[in-house]
């Protein structure tokens, strides 16, 4: 079975995939993002606090990545030497190509099911949203004490 470009082995997907039914957790949003039902059903400003800031933090790797992008477009404009711009040409890669194999890689080795609660279908461990969050992190970090 292949999903959106990625191949999925008969163990990942969960059941109510395989037999055919809508996901009961909520919908699945561009880049492999559950919005959950109980996000939809909350009244409650502040019982909606924590949920969408989890919801935002997923989408932080891909911002990530343009906002360097961004920055390295908008120095080249800009006339800013190339020597300015190694630093976020190396991380945008970086992120890129830790994506590109936790998915191409990691999950090919040794494809883990979702957590439950998920609406992708798709093998997600090991998990490559958490490596392109903590690698940046970690990055930054070396980074500064360097």
């Amino acid at each position: 079975i292949f999903f959106r470009g990625f191949a999925m082995t008969e163990s990942c997907a969960p059941a109510w995939y395989a037999a055919g039914k809508p996901c009961p957790y909520g919908s699945l949003l561009p880049l492999g993002v559950t919005l959950p039902n109980t996000v939809m059903e909350l009244k409650s400003i502040t019982n909606l606090f924590l949920p969408m800031i989890s919801l935002l933090y997923s989408f932080v790797p891909p911002l990530l990545v343009m906002i360097s992008l961004f920055m390295v477009v908008l120095g080249g404009y800009k006339g800013l030497r190339y020597r300015c711009l190694t630093s976020e040409v190396f991380f945008s890669l970086f992120i890129i190509l830790t994506w590109v194999v936790c998915e191409y890689v990691w999950k090919q080795i040794h494809p883990g099911a979702r957590p439950l609660g998920s609406c992708n279908p798709g093998c997600g461990m090991p998990s490559a949203h958490s490596a392109t969050s903590v690698g940046p992190f970690v990055w930054m970090v070396l980074e500064g004490c360097l």
